[in-house]
């Protein structure tokens, strides 16, 4: 067992914490929190998963501290978003384009996304219409695919949840059952249709299966028979802060 690696969840203050756990010869349980935001534990060889879900469970406002100070001190690097510039919406690849204008908007017409601004050298005023407009394209997806999915799984009596979507470091998606909230990555954008609907998918199943157990794997694969497909597409799309 020394050495090996698994995945395992549980939940803290209400919000699900998925941490990797390793088998050392060691005498205490450790946990890291990386500069990515990941959970890391370490164990005796003969401590009991159960006994290390119970640490990590206890030390949830310690993780979530952490998590907290590493955002605050790693603001994300924005792009330039200037002409010439790409972005991928929904797996397709669109051309960026800033236009002097009085009236400032953002949007796309066929391959182009269309940066109309006043001031077309303001990189902070391009930032800003460009986020905005894709937070406002982010909630109207997110928001159908949602619910169409929940649509599927009212059958076994998952809530309705809202959905919160912000710029997240390393994952796709959380939730938070009791709040029935889930929360999406601003960048799950880039990814085609059928991965968004995966991501939320897979949020939805944490309502009824809190951790990554077979259990889970199996309600996931009888609403997504082809999850593993999508979720092998899924991770060629990159997470880039500030994009």
């Amino acid at each position: 067992m020394n050495g090996k690696k698994t995945q395992r969840a549980v939940v803290s203050c209400g919000e699900r914490i998925c941490y990797t756990l390793e088998y050392k010869k060691i005498k205490n349980i450790n946990l890291r929190v990386h500069p990515d935001g990941e959970v890391f534990v370490s164990a005796p060889l003969r401590c009991p998963a159960e006994r290390v879900d119970r640490f990590v469970s206890e030390k949830g406002a310690f993780i979530f501290a952490a998590r907290k100070k590493l955002e605050v001190r790693r603001p994300p690097e924005q792009k330039k978003l200037e002409s010439g510039e790409t972005y991928r919406i929904l797996g397709r690849t669109y051309r960026i384009a800033v236009v002097k204008a009085e009236n400032e908007r953002v949007q796309s017409e066929g391959d182009v996304i269309y940066i109309y601004a006043k001031n077309p050298e303001d990189a902070a005023r391009r930032q800003k219409l460009f986020n905005d407009w894709l937070i406002r394209r982010c909630e109207k997806v997110f928001g159908e695919t949602a619910d169409a999915v929940c649509e599927k799984l009212k059958v076994y009596g998952v809530p309705h949840a809202s959905i919160t979507v912000k710029d997240m470091k390393s994952r796709w998606g959380s939730c938070k059952p009791s709040e029935k909230r889930i929360t999406l990555n601003k960048q799950l954008i880039k990814a085609d249709e059928e991965c968004v609907e995966y991501v939320i998918v897979h949020e939805y199943a944490h309502f009824l299966h809190p951790d990554h157990s077979p259990a889970f794997h199996a309600f996931v694969g009888s609403v997504l028979p082809d999850w593993k497909e999508r979720s092998a597409r899924l991770k060629k799309v990159e997470i880039v802060k500030g994009q």
